[in-house]
């Protein structure tokens, strides 16, 4: 496909007065309104758009679409072109389950089936960032049967164009995806991991009145992870640090990568650098290093008065002896209190642990559709057989 392709969509579902414009390159859309559609996001940025595209190119192959009613801008979306194998979901196949029937006729089927399964995933959405879908509407477009019919007609003009077999609408808060309620019933729902997000309450001023206004068991439980990790040495790297230890870099988020259940997507080994690169002060990475030796980083993206947590990665041999993952965890609260934000964002993963800290879990759903009908049929029944890791939200506050 080239920069840009027209669609008129005639023998289409919306009315005429709709045409779609769909773009391989973030340089393409300088020329439409997509910065004010985006309302000036920070991932979707058209420069930081452009930097992602050409970090990680291997991985995603970026597709963008502009909705227009006549000569109005009313619609952006994001797409995100990635190989998915199928073999990943087998650790959520359900356990609960015994017996020689099911066990032979339900769930060895099944992983054959998902071992079989490598093919290109059209996503709608931003695999980069956790929290930040790929969906824009003009506040002029206020019918949700309207919003579900132009995400439907986009996904599927979209999907065939790049000859993907499948489409997944993700990252989608449960309490902001009320109009995707309305898409056909070809479009299939299921929940995913929550999103863990830290609201900063106005009164911390230290990390001292946070652990203060935590209950005793979960303040000592605090105070005893800072005392076990006093011994390692963090702090913030500069760019050319990031540079020079690009490799280790890279190597210690492969680390946590391989012990993710769950991955579509990937990034380069330059990917670090080059972020950090783009996003200056914007961007921190903290490094963790025991004796003189990096054996973790975190890395931070600030977004107005939020802070995201962007990719970490950690030598799992200090792990449990030096409380390595909840040392990060409590050191992101601590640079949000001390640089005065609202909000952090913790992403996926590690929920019970992240909620006591005192994290709340925000429900996320996202829609999925094969281009087979056939397959299609069965993929509710195959989304059955599946289970998101169950937790225990904990309540660490006063």
């Amino acid at each position: 496909m080239n920069d840009c392709a027209i669609i008129f969509p005639k023998a289409m579902m919306l009315p005429a007065n709709y045409r779609l414009e769909c773009f391989d390159r973030a340089s393409a859309l300088y020329a439409t309104k997509w910065s004010a559609l985006t309302q000036d996001d920070l991932f979707y940025n058209i420069d930081y758009l452009a930097e992602v595209e050409r970090s990680c190119k291997a991985y995603l192959q970026p597709k963008y679409g502009i909705v227009y009613n006549n000569d109005e801008a009313v619609g952006a979306f994001y797409f995100q072109l990635v190989r998915f194998k199928g073999k990943q979901l087998i650790a959520f196949l359900r356990k609960e389950k015994k017996g020689f029937w099911y066990q032979n006729f339900i769930e060895t089927p099944a992983k054959l089936i998902l071992e079989w399964i490598d093919k290109p995933l059209l996503v709608l959405g931003n695999l980069l960032q956790t929290n930040h879908g790929g969906i824009f509407f003009s506040p002029s477009i206020t019918d949700p049967k309207e919003k579900a019919l132009i995400v439907e007609t986009l996904c599927k003009k979209t999907q065939k164009n790049c000859a993907a077999s499948a489409i997944l609408i993700t990252n989608i808060y449960e309490s902001d995806h009320h109009f995707l309620h309305h898409l056909d019933a070809s479009f299939h729902q299921f929940h995913s991991e929550p999103d863990l997000q830290l609201t900063i309450h106005p009164t911390w001023k230290s990390m001292e009145d946070y652990l203060q206004s935590l209950q005793s068991k979960y303040r000592v439980r605090a105070k005893k992870i800072l005392k076990e990790s006093a011994d390692l040495e963090v702090r913030p790297l500069l760019l050319e640090e990031i540079k020079e230890y690009n490799e280790k870099i890279f190597t210690l988020n492969r680390q946590v990568m391989k012990h993710v259940k769950f991955s579509i997507g990937d990034i380069s080994p330059s990917y670090f650098y080059d972020i950090a690169s783009y996003f200056g002060e914007r961007f921190t990475m903290n490094g963790y290093f025991k004796n003189g030796e990096l054996i973790g980083f975190s890395s931070l993206i600030t977004e107005n008065k939020i802070l995201n947590s962007h990719f970490i990665g950690m030598n799992y041999n200090f792990i449990n002896a030096n409380k390595l993952y909840n040392r990060i965890l409590y050191d992101n609260l601590q640079f949000g209190i001390e640089h005065q934000l609202h909000l952090v964002k913790y992403g996926r993963t590690a929920t019970e642990i992240k909620t006591t800290v005192g994290a709340k879990p925000l429900a996320m759903v996202n829609f999925i559709k094969h281009q087979n009908s056939m397959i299609n049929h069965f993929v509710p029944r195959v989304l059955k057989l599946l289970k998101a890791p169950e937790f225990i939200t904990r309540h660490p506050f006063k």
